[in-house]
């Protein structure tokens, strides 16, 4: 399910996350990186103009609870969880393709899963930098 986002998914998931946090904190590292639950799905198509009774696939979230170790600069490691989130939109549309993360730290997927947040998140704007 993972396919649009690019050909190894797993680890650019990772080094995205390790963006975010070194954003936080510059030269942070993650260590470990652990999937503590099920991922809940969010998909969005559109009819194949050729066959309607096919469709392509336009945005896609996904959201999962995970357990991450960070590693920062000055040696201390940090266990941090909560639940992340990776959208897609405009998966159809190269030129305009756009994702998006989110990590929620202390969450959980009954917040932010596809009975939360996640629903919002599957229609970001591309323009909104919120």
């Amino acid at each position: 399910m993972l396919e649009w986002l690019n050909d190894d998914p797993y680890s650019t998931i990772v080094t995205m996350a390790e963006n975010v946090f070194s954003q936080q904190v510059s030269g942070s590292k993650i260590v470990e990186f652990v999937v503590t639950s099920e991922p809940d799905w969010l998909t969005g198509g559109l009819p194949e103009a050729d066959n309607p009774d096919k469709m392509v696939l336009v945005r896609a979230a996904v959201a999962f609870e995970c357990a991450i170790k960070i590693g920062s600069p000055d040696g201390q490691l940090h266990e941090l969880q909560g639940v992340f989130t990776l959208a897609g939109v405009n998966l159809n549309n190269d030129r305009l393709r756009s994702q998006r993360l989110w990590v929620d730290l202390g969450g959980v997927l009954e917040e932010f899963g596809s009975q939360g947040a996640l629903m919002a998140r599957v229609y970001f704007d591309v323009d909104d930098e919120s």
